[in-house]
């Protein structure tokens, strides 16, 4: 059954370059048990043929291009770009290779508070199985599945626990793994409330992970080789939905 909010809740998605990894992110949108409002792609200078497949969704998800010449790594303009174009209340935000599970959405709406932003984690695939992944696995959840995954040959760790859907075990998980505040520019959200005085074009609203440029923006790329599973419940301690007091 398709839930609903109060409020409206857009996704902005970072994308450089990489159609094929887009498409499968875009097919984890179809099957969200709370629909986006709206999917805005932040297009850090990609291809035509980033474009022709941005079209092809259009049909199918409420989705908005928004792009700029390719012109070196400028990630956070392309976000405050994307910011800018939206028109939700509320922002999800993560990146061309991360492919949500079907609550992924409802998760985030669930924990929404005003004054608090949300911040979670990732699962990384193998580059194998990265790569098999079809529009079926995605829309089976087999991509989510640990014994899945298993059957596919991927090496398990302690990390695999953040794939396990058990809200009791979870809930435990959670509680006994906290997190500092951070802003995961691949899974974190927040409302689009700002002063109107602010100027969104000049100021880098992303969170730096690596160091800044120049004008002070972000100078980190996620990983473009593998695909992460964002799980809605996530349970390792760098991976906790965590909700953050605004500052």
């Amino acid at each position: 059954m398709k839930q609903t909010s109060a409020y409206s809740i857009g996704v902005i998605i970072s994308t450089y370059n990489n159609p094929a990894w887009l498409e499968k992110v875009l097919w984890g949108y179809l099957f969200q048990t709370h629909p986006a409002d709206e999917i805005v792609i932040a297009d850090d200078g990609s291809k035509e043929d980033t474009r022709r497949l941005i079209e092809s969704f259009k049909d199918k998800l409420p989705i908005k291009h928004v792009w700029h010449e390719d012109n070196g790594f400028q990630k956070s303009r392309i976000l405050n770009s994307a910011i800018l174009a939206s028109e939700s209340d509320y922002l999800i935000f993560t990146d061309q290779d991360c492919i949500p599970r079907k609550d992924f959405i409802a998760t985030h709406a669930a924990y929404a508070e005003k004054g608090y932003f949300l911040s979670g984690g990732y699962f990384k695939l193998p580059m194998d199985i990265s790569k098999q992944l079809t529009y079926n696995d995605i829309k089976s959840e087999n991509a989510f599945s640990l014994s899945w995954l298993k059957e596919q040959h991927m090496k398990c760790n302690f990390k695999c626990t953040k794939l396990i859907k058990n809200k009791t075990f979870t809930r435990f998980m959670n509680a006994i793994t906290p997190t500092k505040a951070t802003w995961n520019g691949c899974n974190a959200s927040g409302w689009r409330e700002y002063s109107p005085s602010m100027d969104l074009t000049k100021k880098c609203i992303m969170a730096d992970r690596t160091g800044s440029s120049e004008n002070g923006c972000s100078t980190w790329e996620s990983n473009p080789n593998r695909y992460a599973i964002l799980p809605s419940y996530s349970i390792w301690i760098i991976n906790a939905l965590t909700r953050q007091r605004n500052r």
